[in-house]
């Protein structure tokens, strides 16, 4: 399934790339930084991952690898972790179902009485969701 998805560029320059191990911590980093700047966005609390070792999510990142899953980054031109998704192929499996999270917006906004994006946002997750699709399926 993973076959052929090293890395990819889509057309604003971001590089989007599968996580391996050698990203933790970046992905740690990233997602202490999102928790403390949009606690309601998310299921967890800062707290919770505050003192979470980067060799923890090494081990996360390995065993997604190992056919449960797999997690997108996507890096400015600076080669800085800016954003990422995770599908989970275990779930998908077990549901019977394709399943994806992944959207534009601010996730400030996210899951919340005012979320809202504008079209240039949804476009944009549009090309990525191709791209991403055409890494899988390559």
């Amino acid at each position: 399934m993973l076959a052929g998805m090293d890395a990819s560029t889509d057309r604003t320059g971001a590089r989007i790339e599968v996580l391996g191990p050698r990203d933790a911590r970046a992905l740690n980093r990233l997602t202490q930084r999102a928790l403390r700047e949009h606690p309601t966005a998310f299921t967890t609390d800062a707290a919770a991952v505050a003192h979470r070792r980067d060799e923890e999510v090494a081990v996360h990142l390995r065993e997604l690898r190992r056919g449960r899953g797999f997690r997108l980054g996507a890096f400015d031109d600076a080669g800085h972790l800016v954003g990422t998704v995770r599908l989970m192929a275990l779930w998908v499996r077990e549901a019977g179902a394709a399943t994806l999270v992944f959207g534009p917006g601010d996730v400030g906004h996210a899951h919340a009485v005012d979320e809202h994006v504008s079209l240039s946002q949804a476009s944009d997750v549009a090309d990525v969701l191709v791209e991403t699709a055409s890494l899988i399926l390559a």
